[in-house]
């Protein structure tokens, strides 16, 4: 088991669960979680109770309380980090169903949603990783991510 950054280190028994009840990859989860909150430290308060995204984004997840209002509006549940990543790899897990277990697709699906993607795809069956990514924040999330699944799999900071 290779050594994560610190930042998420501290999470590594939350995400092990999540992946072991969502059958994901701990580095895919690990990789989401760095990108949207760096394990926490991003957000405000820094750590599992924070929010970004201007205030929409929620916990280690960052959860969108425009799409997940129900889960947004329990603090006992976003902040709770176990629930948030249980939250967000369930997010993830699906997107991989619904993409055929490509990576690529699930993450820019987590990020800029399953219908955009899922658009792209109707319009080229295997999209590229920049046309993903120029569906993302940044037009860089899908590389991104996948660039930290990498580093958390051999080694070096995430």
């Amino acid at each position: 088991m290779r050594s994560w950054p610190p930042r998420l280190q501290q999470w590594r028994v939350e995400v092990n669960t999540a992946a072991e009840k969502y059958q994901l990859a701990p580095e895919l989860i690990g990789a989401v979680m760095d990108r949207e909150s760096l394990g926490g430290m991003a957000l405000k308060p820094r750590g599992p109770k924070g929010k970004g995204d201007a205030g929409h984004g929620h916990g280690l997840m960052q959860i969108d309380d425009r799409a997940f209002p129900d889960f947004c509006r329990d603090p006992e549940k976003w902040q709770d980090p176990l629930l948030n990543i249980l939250f967000g790899s369930e997010l993830l897990q699906k997107h991989m169903l619904r993409f055929s277990d490509d990576v690529a697709c699930a993450v820019a699906a987590y990020n800029a949603g399953a219908y955009k993607v899922g658009k792209l795809i109707i319009l080229r069956e295997h999209p590229s990783i920049q046309q993903l990514d120029d569906l993302t924040t940044g037009r860089n999330y899908v590389s991104d991510v996948l660039a930290r699944i990498h580093r958390l799999q051999f080694g070096g900071e995430a």
